[in-house]
């Protein structure tokens, strides 16, 4: 065989192998040009994850790096439940819990829990802001459990990730979101606008030309999913013993019901099945009507999807939730030395659970296991794709996940992957997650660059690293912007914290033009707008101390401390272009579709 033939072969082969959508990653042929794409052999299932998802499938046997044993459920599960039956699964949750209640007695037609004595519970959980993830890896599924009001709030939590399984395999949404031309013009006039004060979410261009008209179509879909939601998991409404989801109340034992079976598609994570649990309430936990912090405020927080209304009693946090399910040790003010687990009286709380596929890790907890100092540009880059890939079907249809940062972006079967989509639940990290202009200036819904502003953080926390970005949050904490302000005015919608983190990103991004690198004409944009914001009215009244020398200077050191890992020689312009468009504050108008897409250098 000749050597002209020999060439020909091994160009068919690379070009079957390797030049395909978001396969470079796995052509082996080209490593030594490329790099390897995650130089951790942990995440090599990666190099070989496909963009779409058709059948489950356990988690690879790559994620059982030796610098990953602290993820638990690294080794493939022993009983894979996430094609189980919803009988089965709910009998396991069961037996979880049953194996730390001593004994039970029937309370107003529902079982509730008696503490075993010096007995506390070890079950594997985490605790979110308002719900609690048991995890099972042995059989590769985890319990989301969340508390619910009533049947219906639960209901449209179920019918919104049913309308989400459209979403995330439509092959049209897309494309006809990336035809509107407002997607893509920047609105600073919010904040550059002479005499410009508060607006309504109606009243902005963007959302009159886009997000209006999307969000109205998503809301009537959401509506349908509920009725047919309703039709298949609620006993009540099927006997018709009620007819809406208003009026039906809850049978723990009877409803429930599965979703499609993928797991993961497109970047967004699905559960399997969904059923309710009632549980004690802890005792501490009033039902008095009041405006208790993280449940209520100015900013509604399923206000973008007007199909359930805001209640005025105080939501169970999920701490509350894990002392009364999982009977954990309390946390004594008087550090007693045998504290007992917290007591639960005699009020249910109605708990949705949700069925998800195991997870590895997310990547909050990947920063600090593997990139304490920074992760290498081609992995950000793969983590930013992953979250835009999602992130661009919701936005698509004009609703924002509402709490996107680096603890809901699941590293899971060898691919990262959006959870905990709260579109109907209240955001737990305000500073992560909320746009501090949007915050501000804005009455209403919530506006996309919410998320691009949660998205920006997840990028620096991956380019600075765990230590650098850990060490610039408690910098920051331990300012107080009233020591500087020469007026006892307060921001009355922006901490100290948020308003520390505002300046220093303000700083940060306004130093980029004099730091010698190449930058597009996105990122000089952003850099000249970011200096101007600095000195533009709207900052002096949310932070009046921005006018103190000192203050400026205690926020530019911090914002030196992060440019120094930023803005390096070798740091790929695609990633700096699109860390830039998420950070850019001055843009109330930014949001997934128009967010340039981060590809490695060549």
């Amino acid at each position: 065989m000749s050597a002209h033939t020999l060439v020909r072969i091994l160009l068919i082969v690379v070009q079957f192998t390797c030049i395909k959508p978001f396969a470079l990653r796995d052509c082996k042929l080209l490593q030594s040009r490329r790099h390897a794409l995650l130089r951790h052999p942990s995440l090599a299932p990666i190099r070989t994850a496909r963009k779409s998802l058709t059948v489950r499938r356990a988690d690879p046997a790559g994620v059982q790096d030796s610098h990953l044993k602290w993820m638990q459920g690294s080794e493939p599960p022993s009983q894979n439940l996430q094609d189980a039956s919803l009988h089965d699964v709910h009998a396991q949750l069961d037996e979880i819990l049953n194996s730390l209640w001593d004994s039970k007695i029937e309370v107003e037609g529902f079982r509730q829990p008696i503490p075993k004595s010096s007995n506390f519970s070890h079950i594997k959980h985490v605790v979110g802001g308002f719900s609690v993830v048991i995890r099972v890896p042995e059989s590769g599924i985890a319990y989301r459990m969340q508390p619910m009001r009533s049947m219906k709030h639960g209901i449209t939590w179920v019918a919104f990730y049913k309308m989400l399984e459209e979403v995330a395999n439509d092959k049209v949404s897309i494309p006809s979101a990336l035809r509107y031309p407002a997607i893509y013009k920047p609105d600073r006039t919010t904040i550059f606008e002479a005499g410009a004060g508060k607006k309504a979410w109606e009243d902005l261009e963007f959302v009159q030309d886009f997000q209006d008209e999307r969000l109205r179509h998503a809301t009537k879909r959401l509506v349908q999913h509920r009725r047919n939601v309703m039709k298949e998991g609620s006993l009540n409404y099927r006997s018709g013993r009620c007819t809406s989801a208003s009026e039906c109340e809850i049978e723990s034992d009877e409803d429930g019901g599965t979703f499609t079976g993928v797991s993961i598609v497109n970047g967004i994570m699905f559960p399997s099945h969904w059923f309710w649990v009632k549980v004690g309430r802890p005792s501490e936990v009033s039902t008095d009507d009041g405006k208790s912090e993280g449940y209520r405020g100015q900013e509604e927080a399923h206000s973008h999807l007007s199909v359930v209304r805001q209640d005025d009693v105080k939501r169970i946090k999920g701490s509350e939730l894990a002392s009364a399910l999982l009977l954990r040790k309390t946390q004594s003010k008087e550090k007693q030395d045998n504290p007992a687990p917290m007591a639960v009286d005699l009020k249910p709380v109605f708990t949705l659970v949700s069925v998800f596929p195991h997870a590895q890790g997310d990547v909050g907890g990947l920063c600090k296991k593997l990139w304490a100092k920074g992760a290498q540009d081609n992995v950000t880059t793969l983590v930013l794709q992953s979250v835009l890939r999602g992130l661009r079907r919701l936005h698509a249809i004009g609703v924002p996940h509402g709490d996107l940062k680096a603890a809901n972006v699941l590293y899971a079967s060898g691919r990262f992957c959006l959870t905990d989509l709260p579109a109907l639940n209240w955001s737990a990290t305000p500073v992560l997650t909320k746009d501090p202009v949007a915050q501000t200036m804005i009455r209403g819904k919530r506006l996309l660059c919410n998320d691009m502003w949660g998205l920006g953080f997840i990028g620096l926390s991956l380019v600075c690293g765990c230590e650098r970005m850990e060490a610039v949050k408690s910098n920051l904490r331990q300012i107080d912007p009233l020591d500087y302000s020469s007026t006892s005015s307060v921001s009355r919608k922006l901490d100290g914290v948020t308003q520390n983190w505002l300046v220093t990103i303000l700083l940060l991004l306004s130093s980029l033009k004099g730091r010698g690198l190449s930058l597009s004409p996105i990122c000089v944009n952003v850099s000249e707008a970011a200096k101007k914001a600095l000195t533009s009215s709207w900052i002096r009244r949310n932070v009046p101390a921005v006018q103190n020398p000192s203050y400026r200077e205690e926020c530019a050191f911090n914002a030196d401390l992060l440019a120094e890992r930023v803005f390096t020689q070798d740091r790929s312009t695609s990633l700096l272009e699109s860390l830039c468009y998420c950070l850019d504050v001055t843009d109330v108008a930014r949001n997934a579709l128009a967010m340039p897409w981060p590809v490695e250098d060549a």
